[in-house]
Parts: C-alpha cells; sequence; structure tokens
C-alpha cells in the first residue's frame, strides 16, 4: 500500500484526546448557516476544509481538538463509520463559544458478504514482531508536528493505474462476522520504484517531499555514457515515493530543532515511481549519467 507520507493538520474522530468544551446545545431542527466556511462533502469518510471565526484561540470536533493555522484554516477528517451529527465548536478569545451542528451524510460502502468462516489463524510470532515495530514508527510519526502545510495543497495518487482496493470496503463471513475495514486505496501491481541519487544543488537545494511530482533529468558523464548521448528527460510528471540520506535512512529537512545536529543526514537519493517500459533506460542511465530533478507545481 502506498501512502502519502505529507504531513496532514487532520484529526480523524476514531482517535485523539478530549478537550474541555463549551456547555453543548441540543441540535436544533434546523441547522444554521455555515460560520466555519466549510468546504468538502460531510459524508463518512469526507475530508472537510474550513477556517475559524476571527478571534478563535480553539476548536474542537466532537469536543476533539483540532488545529488551524495562523490564517485561521483547518482540516478534518470523518471516521468511516461517523455518526449522523457532528458538532464544531470554536472559542472565542474572551471565552465564549461559537457552535454548529453538522449533519454528516451516510455512505454506500462496498460489502461483500463471504459464505464462509472468518480464517481464524492470527499473524505469525515474526510478522507479529515486525508489525510492532511498525506500529511504533506510526505513531512516533504521527505524534511528531513537522509545521508542514502541505494539507493545504491539491492530493494527488502517488502512482497511476488500477485501483484494487478501496477506502471502507469490508468483508462480511458467515454469521455476520465483519473483518476490519479497508482504510487505504492499493494501487494494482506494475508501478517501479527507482533511487536516484542526486545532491542537494540537483534536486531543488533539498527540498523536496514525497507526494511530489518532478521531471528527472539525466546528464551523460563523459567516460561513462556512450558518445553522442545528449541530455535528455528521462521520466517525465514521476511521483516521489521517498526521499533518503547518505546512509540510507529517510532523510530530514534541517529544522530549528535539529540545525547543526550531527545525526541530521545528507540528501543522497530521490525514489520515484515508473512505469516498468522505463525501468531499464534509468537504470541505464544511473550508471553513465548525474540528474537534475525539476519541481513540477500544483495548481492551487
Amino acid at each position: 500500500m502506498i501512502r502519502t507520507r505529507a504531513a496532514l493538520a487532520a484529526v480523524l474522530l476514531s482517535a485523539g484526546s478530549f478537550i474541555a468544551g463549551p456547555i453543548i446545545q441540543p441540535l436544533p431542527a434546523r441547522i444554521a448557516a455555515d460560520r466555519f466556511g466549510l468546504s468538502g462533502p460531510l459524508e463518512q469518510g469526507g475530508l472537510v476544509a474550513g477556517r475559524v471565526p476571527s478571534g478563535t484561540t480553539r476548536l474542537s470536533l466532537d469536543q476533539k481538538p483540532i488545529p488551524f493555522d495562523a490564517a485561521g484554516r483547518f482540516i478534518i477528517g470523518l471516521d468511516r463509520d461517523q455518526q449522523s451529527t457532528a458538532l464544531l465548536a470554536a472559542q472565542l478569545g474572551n471565552g465564549t463559544w461559537i457552535q454548529q451542528w453538522l449533519r454528516i451524510a451516510p455512505r454506500a460502502w462496498q460489502i461483500e458478504h463471504i459464505d464462509q468462516d472468518r480464517p481464524s489463524t492470527g499473524p505469525t510470532p515474526e510478522y507479529q514482531k515486525i508489525r510492532d515495530g511498525e506500529l511504533a514508527r506510526i505513531a512516533a510519526a504521527r505524534a511528531f508536528d513537522s509545521g508542514s502545510t502541505g494539507w493545504k495543497r491539491h492530493f494527488i495518487r502517488p502512482a497511476q493505474g488500477r485501483i484494487s482496493g478501496v477506502f471502507g470496503s469490508q468483508r462480511i463471513y458467515r454469521g455476520g462476522v465483519p473483518a476490519a475495514f479497508h482504510s487505504g486505496l492499493v494501487p494494482a501491481a506494475g508501478q517501479r520504484a527507482v533511487a536516484i541519487p542526486v545532491t542537494p544543488s540537483q534536486a531543488i537545494g533539498g527540498a523536496i517531499v514525497a507526494g511530489a511530482r518532478v521531471d528527472v533529468i539525466a546528464v551523460p558523464v563523459a567516460g561513462r555514457a556512450p558518445a553522442g548521448r545528449i541530455t535528455e528527460i528521462v521520466a517525465a510528471n514521476a511521483t516521489v515515493l521517498d526521499v533518503r540520506g547518505e546512509n540510507g535512512g529517510p532523510f530530514l529537512l534541517p529544522t530549528p530543532a535539529r540545525a547543526g545536529a550531527a545525526s541530521v543526514d545528507r540528501l543522497g537519493s530521490v525514489v520515484i515511481a515508473l512505469a516498468p517500459l522505463d525501468e531499464v533506460r534509468v537504470a541505464d542511465r544511473v550508471a553513465t549519467s548525474t540528474f537534475i530533478l525539476v519541481f513540477i507545481p500544483v495548481p492551487e
């Protein structure tokens, strides 16, 4: 499963801590006018953006804290099984609260009924050991506030092609026993991942992150490339899957907290997604060329 690694300022309703909130007013018979500039589908599994009222110091959804930026913009993710209503509340600097009830539409999720018992075999000890480490890293990544504003931009697929699994789909086994629902998109097999060796000067000063789109330009190296080869684009509009340091680990952009730290690695390679037909040609250029990555902006 390829998941976007851009850091979102979203709080899913299925997780998070509660904050002290206002005295909740009853759900009105008619929902009042929108006071939060909401955009996006108010439905189960929906992603909704908005802007807090002027003077807001705290924001919550069903009493769970929602972060917002200096301009008051925020983003919220509605749970796959979100109830039919949710309360969005903003506390102003004078202590008063602005509340808005949201009506959440149900989704017709893709449900597959399987006429067999749910498999009872659990994960092997070897797999569980690996999975425990993965979950710990996921929790640490979610707890880290990078200050990234990538969530304000458009989302893109990390790879193109047929989708073999969709968010929210679920299997129900004999006797009505449900399996866990699917929590992401899974592109079908076909794409290839190739690491392109670069230095910061060749990759937009090192300011490149997973999810970006780039053109990859190969510049032949004299004495290594065949005679007559010219500078060429070897991958157009490719998706960046990962950014790695010289030691092979994840590359972390320097921040004030990490400035001067010996543990901050230098940029070593950028991993991009390629169609199978391009992999041999790009592999040849890795051995005979240096590369320049050209960033492709996403329209606002």
